[in-house]
């Protein structure tokens, strides 16, 4: 059980870092703390998040090499992925569409902030498709996948369909997936840092990120290709490589501090995904509020939507409505499956 609550209680910590990183985003990050708060959170929010992505990602036997093109399983829980990026996308892209209109590129588009589904879906098609040799060699699968992820500085296009971030993030998916085995361990590993070393690298790196007031947003989520880094080609690699190790320690020390036993929380982080697909609709449509009615934007403001929104989406969460537009078609496939 310690796995079970450890993981839901981290997903959710995560999942609500995420949510005050976008709100502070909304809000312009018109001072130095809220820019600091802002590029500690995106150091270890999506970097742990697509690590415990990787540990919980299907269980070995979906990469079996003979079951690969008969795996109606596997493919149904990527069509889930894909159908609930569609829905949200489009709900947040209808006002739009039926006021102007959209071009079918728009259209397409990852919705505000739901990149994450599709890129989930890259990543398990990576080493679900990679030969079986190949994954058992997990050292020089994880170099490999940090090698894609460096490189792809040099090249930035593929926004359609998520490929920058997705290749960005590629290596913390693959270190999780080549763990998958170990959670249990993974918690106690963690369990042996002391806990006021954790607290004094997160404290440490927020106070350096408040003092020096700088905007990481173009180095954190991959969507900048390199030779606009205002910088030589490869500083920018080198800087990327640097960036991913200070991503790793911060990521890695806000593991630690997160509590193994079960809390009121552990329920939630359990329906992260419900979390994050209507977090992106709430946000979308505040932002869209606050600009039509020229609501003033602060760090205080982005505290108090955040005290809102937060318990707001707890309860969605527990709404049989709510979670009935988190794939339904392919929820309906698997139930007739097994219903014959």
């Amino acid at each position: 059980m310690i796995r079970l609550h450890y993981y839901d209680n981290a997903k959710f910590f995560l999942i609500i870092s995420v949510i005050l990183g976008h709100l502070l985003q909304n809000n312009g990050m018109l001072d130095r703390v809220s820019v600091g708060i802002f590029d500690t959170i995106f150091m270890y929010a999506m970097p742990a998040f697509v690590f415990i992505s990787g540990v919980f990602s299907p269980p070995k036997s979906y990469y079996n090499i003979r079951e690969k093109l008969t795996n109606v399983k596997f493919f149904l829980s990527e069509l889930g992925l894909v159908e609930t990026m569609i829905i949200f996308s489009l709900i947040m892209k209808l006002p739009v569409l039926i006021e102007s209109g959209m071009s079918l590129y728009e259209i397409l588009l990852p919705g505000y902030t739901l990149w994450y589904l599709l890129a989930l879906v890259w990543w398990r098609l990576f080493v679900y498709l990679l030969p079986q040799n190949f994954i058992k060699h997990k050292h020089i699968l994880i170099i490999f996948s940090v090698l894609i992820s460096l490189f792809s500085g040099y090249s930035i296009r593929g926004e359609l369909i998520a490929l920058p971030r997705t290749l960005f993030f590629l290596p913390y998916f693959v270190v999780g997936f080549c763990v998958s085995d170990k959670r249990e361990q993974i918690v106690s590993t963690l369990k042996r840092i002391p806990i006021i070393v954790a607290l004094l690298i997160i404290v440490c790196v927020l106070i350096l990120n408040i003092c020096v007031g700088y905007n990481q947003l173009p180095f954190n989520t991959g969507n900048v290709p390199y030779y606009k880094w205002e910088m030589g080609i490869f500083d920018a690699l080198l800087w990327r490589l640097i960036f991913t190790v200070l991503c790793i320690i911060v990521s890695v020390s806000v593991l630690r501090i997160i509590p193994s036993k079960q809390t009121f929380i552990s329920e939630f982080g359990a329906k992260t995904i419900v979390l994050y697909v209507y977090h992106a609709i709430i946000l979308f449509f505040v932002n869209i509020l606050f600009e039509q009615y020229g609501l003033p934007v602060s760090i205080f403001f982005a505290f108090m939507e955040f005290i809102v929104i937060v318990p707001v989406l707890m309860l969605i969460s527990k709404s049989k409505i709510a979670n009935a537009l988190i794939s339904p078609i392919s929820k309906l496939i698997n139930k007739i499956k097994y219903e014959k």
